[in-house]
């Protein structure tokens, strides 16, 4: 029964564990450098990109507030799962550009900073989310 709690919490887009838990998994890939990846772990790590970006997806789907189908769920994660996909290269691409100029910018350790960049944004964004959520629950109670 435990696991199922922390399953529950892990899934729930409102839940500090959700946020905590994106957050890392976003910074954690982001101190990864594409382009010292083989073939093999390069399609891996695209693989880990786009799987983070469906769970976020789906979580974010699961709200009660959200009117949406279970197959146009399934649906949307699936597209924003292979929008990641099929934009990997244009985002390695991006991601190449920011880490040569941190380093033309003499940062010691520029992956460093893109994890740290990329948490921040990321933490924001869930935030943002969770309080508009939460000021939208607010307003239908209120009508």
């Amino acid at each position: 029964m435990r696991i199922r709690g922390v399953l529950a919490q892990l899934n729930d887009v409102n839940s500090v564990a959700n946020g905590l838990v994106s957050t890392a998994a976003t910074a954690g890939l982001t101190l990864i450098d594409p382009r010292k990846l083989t073939a093999g772990r390069r399609a891996a790590y695209r693989g880990a990109i786009a799987a983070l970006t469906a769970w976020v997806a789906w979580t974010a789907l699961r709200e009660d507030d959200v009117a949406v189908s279970p197959g146009a769920r399934v649906g949307i994660t699936t597209g924003a799962a292979g929008a990641v996909l099929g934009f990997a290269e244009l985002g390695e691409a991006l991601d190449a550009r920011m880490h040569d100029g941190l380093v033309r910018a003499g940062a010691a350790r520029p992956r460093l900073w893109l994890a740290a960049a990329a948490a921040v944004l990321s933490l924001v964004s869930w935030w943002g989310g969770r309080t508009a959520g939460r000021r939208q629950a607010g307003t239908r109670d209120e009508a």
